[in-house]
């Protein structure tokens, strides 16, 4: 399986953001813990992230995130 289909598949298993205006996808804890696993064993970067809550239905930022620098000599595979 191709890098873009496997990235593709682990990212539908999560919820699509995008009409919430974020271009990303959002995945409970332990399935955001599988999914970075494999998307590592698939050698796609993750430059960080951000943690948002479920509120009344509606998605709240929590106002933590991580985030990582590429160091000057590191690529992104």
């Amino acid at each position: 399986m191709g890098i873009n289909k496997k990235l593709v598949e682990l990212l539908s298993t999560g919820v699509a953001l995008h009409s919430s205006g974020i271009s990303n996808w959002a995945f409970k804890k332990n399935q955001a813990l599988i999914v970075l696993d494999e998307i590592r064993d698939i050698h796609v970067p993750i430059l960080g992230g951000d943690v948002f809550l479920f509120e009344n239905k509606l998605l709240v930022p929590a106002y933590e995130n991580w985030s990582c620098d590429q160091l000057n000599k590191e690529t992104y595979g």
